[in-house]
């Protein structure tokens, strides 16, 4: 899916992780081009690794696999490259479609230099300089590793939050967004947008099918759900009160509409961020 990345504020955000956790940080676009990184080189190690073909070729598969992963099952994950660091994924969703992910890594667990080399000692590298490298990166606990998952995690947050990564959309569907933006608060029929935009409900069904993979009123929904979900987490604003802030007069409706979106109710969801 054609997206717009704000590249300037992205690298600034990558470059401020990088500075306060010390871990190299990326972000690559669904076909896994690079769209940022943050202005730490790699480290010695997996340069070195990088220096053979194969290498840099085991380390471009280990990365894809991991956004598989990622992409199959919408949240972080984390694995073992084939060099015997650590790497995790993070995908950025909008929509139900992941749009792109960010990678961070090179995190070295309490494994022997031995465990490594055996891993890539058919890549016919200088076992002395292997170790040297290896053992100049620097080690994290589990709880650090959790500590520093989750702060990525806040950071695709806040790239969504501030609309860094944008779809590209036609002009009906963009001015069709701005107007649902527009009226969040509303009651939203489809016939409304139709009149505002003087086009048919075929045309703004056809470009949300394409743009979105979803009708117009589930578009709509899933706004107000995010919408609800920001509210959530920074109010202190009732249920009740969120509901109608978004338009929903039958508050047992939105309730339904916020399960079926996120898998909990309103107040499970306030619950689990809060704590």
């Amino acid at each position: 899916m054609d997206a717009n990345f704000d590249k300037i504020a992205i690298n600034k955000l990558l470059n401020d992780f990088t500075n306060a956790t010390g871990l190299s940080i990326a972000i690559k676009d669904a076909m896994f081009n690079e769209i940022g990184r943050s202005n730490i080189t790699f480290n010695c190690f997996c340069r070195y690794i990088q220096s053979s073909s194969v290498g840099a070729t085991r380390c471009y598969r280990s990365d894809a696999e991991l956004f598989r992963k990622c992409n199959l099952s919408g949240k972080p994950e984390i694995h073992t490259c084939h060099a015997g660091l650590t790497d995790m994924a993070i995908p950025i969703i909008f929509n139900d479609t992941v749009m792109a992910y960010i990678i961070l890594g090179q995190i070295k667990k309490d494994v022997s230099i031995d465990e490594i080399y055996q891993k890539i000692r058919t890549l016919n590298l200088d076992k002395k300089i292997i170790e040297s490298n290896y053992n100049s990166i620097q080690s994290f606990s589990n709880e650090k590793i959790e500590s520093i998952a989750n702060i990525a995690i806040m950071l695709v947050e806040h790239i969504l939050f501030k609309n860094l990564i944008e779809q590209k959309l036609d002009v009906h569907t963009q001015k069709a967004v701005e107007y649902i933006n527009e009226h969040i608060s509303e009651m939203i029929e489809i016939s409304d947008i139709c009149t505002a935009l003087n086009v048919s409900k075929s045309v703004i069904y056809k470009n949300f099918e394409k743009q979105f993979g979803m009708p117009p009123k589930k578009y709509i929904n899933v706004k107000k759900v995010e919408n609800a979900k920001t509210k959530l987490r920074h109010t202190n604003n009732s249920v009740e009160q969120i509901a109608v802030s978004l338009g929903y007069e039958n508050i047992g409706y939105f309730y339904r509409l916020f399960k079926m979106e996120t898998g909990m109710t309103p107040l499970q969801y306030r619950n689990k961020h809060i704590s």
